[in-house]
């Protein structure tokens, strides 16, 4: 990977968030995070470098879900691409975004490798296909 891409992670279990970072990190990614909505659109706020990536959960509480913190963060960042990660598959606004082609979907649980691929898919605009919403 010539030009590194930075990517941040939210989701408000640590533990995903902690699986995350240390896979993309052994591939070379840059990698933030936030363990909430609003901790991400801090990050977000505050960051003087391009965030390439969004890699975010579906249902986090309390705060943001994922949907709406990928429309505020395009606000800053239009170009940012986004990757929504979930065990359901029941939310109709992250599967609209994914059938248009606006976001990709990596179902939870997930391998490293599903994961590394999805990123580097999604990073090299060629994302995932509607169908992996379902």
């Amino acid at each position: 990977m010539q030009d590194p891409k930075t990517i941040l992670v939210v989701d408000d279990q640590d533990s995903i968030v902690q699986l995350a970072k240390t896979i993309l990190y052994m591939e070379g990614y840059t990698v933030i995070f936030g363990c909430s909505g609003e901790d991400a659109l801090f990050v977000n706020a505050n960051h003087p470098f391009p965030i390439h990536l969004l890699l975010t959960d579906i249902r986090m509480s309390p705060d943001l879900n994922g949907c709406d913190l990928a429309q505020a963060m395009r606000v800053l960042r239009p170009d940012i691409r986004v990757l929504y990660m979930s065990a359901f598959t029941d939310d109709e606004r992250m599967a609209r975004e994914v059938e248009t082609g606006a976001a990709g979907f990596l179902p939870k649980p997930f391998s490293p490798s599903v994961l590394v691929a999805k990123v580097a898919g999604i990073l090299a605009g060629t994302g995932a296909p509607a169908s992996d919403a379902r």
